[in-house]
């Protein structure tokens, strides 16, 4: 990012992560064969240096899986609604 935004607006960004879910079944033929190139060179390679992330890939391959955590939008919803959702717990839908 820092090749196409100034430092000035690097410095006021706040960024989040939320992870997702994939279902390998659902996906279409063009994701399918960009996610059997990323994990092809994985299960080649050392399993001793595999980090964690390349083993967690591996372990779901072919798989349903969802990492959703609905935690993780609570600090989302505390920088847009500040002490609003701290005094009236906003509620999320479950």
């Amino acid at each position: 990012m820092g090749q196409t935004l100034t430092l000035e607006i690097l410095q006021h960004l706040k960024l989040f992560h939320l992870r997702g879910a994939i279902d390998y079944s659902k996906l279409n033929l063009m994701h399918r064969v960009m996610m059997a190139m990323r994990v092809r060179p994985l299960k080649k390679k050392d399993p001793t240096l595999l980090t964690a992330e390349e083993r967690h890939m591996l372990d779901t391959d072919g798989k349903a899986v969802n990492f959703m955590e609905r935690s993780a939008i609570d600090p989302i919803i505390t920088m847009c609604f500040g002490s609003l959702a701290a005094a009236y717990k906003v509620s999320r839908i479950e």
